[in-house]
């Protein structure tokens, strides 16, 4: 008697499970074409976004990789290297965490006005450039950024007085929340 109770109890449960298996929606596998379609919107959504952040002049670039002009690139704290952009003043900040140096982060900190402002948007290959000088007290900088639709970012600093030069790679963030840490500012 109670294997045939067992035996309905298990012919319910399973008449049950292929009832409410055959009412859900099935999944429809999307096609190659169909996914790139969805990826590309992803994209232009994304790179609207950041324009919208650029356009407003409030942004940091927060740096994950120094590499300098050899091509050596090192791993570093993006809270103390970035380069900040709010409204017309700029900061370029390059820091180790190990030691003081002049600006207090162990490394540099230039600060000054943004002058010859350009900005390009690239809708095809889905990338932003800009590029401006920064004026400081003490050299002048051109800063040439290259940004992904994804927020991947190349900025390419270099003196217009002295001759050298660094890339920044990290990415672009809004300026609040980016839990950035400026030093002193020397340049």
């Amino acid at each position: 008697m109670r294997t045939f109770a067992f035996l309905i109890l298990g012919a319910f449960l399973l008449l049950g499970s292929i009832a409410s298996y055959a009412g859900l929606p099935q999944e429809k596998k999307l096609s190659r074409k169909e996914k790139k379609e969805i990826r590309e919107g992803e994209l232009t959504n994304q790179l609207q976004k950041i324009a919208k952040l650029i356009n407003k002049l409030v942004f940091v670039l927060k740096a994950d990789y120094l590499i300098d002009k050899t091509g050596y690139m090192v791993v570093v704290d993006s809270k103390i290297n970035f380069i900040l952009v709010d409204s017309t003043f700029s900061t370029v900040q390059i820091g180790s965490g190990v030691g003081v140096g002049d600006n207090g982060v162990g490394g540099l900190t230039a600060e000054g006005k943004i002058t010859n402002w350009k900005f390009k948007e690239n809708s095809k290959q889905k990338s932003i450039s800009i590029s401006y000088n920064l004026s400081t007290k003490t050299d002048r900088f051109n800063i040439v950024m290259q940004i992904e639709a994804d927020g991947n970012t190349r900025a390419y600093f270099s003196s217009l007085t002295k001759g050298s030069s660094l890339t920044f790679k990290g990415k672009v963030v809004p300026i609040f929340g980016s839990g950035i840490f400026k030093g002193s500012a020397y340049y």
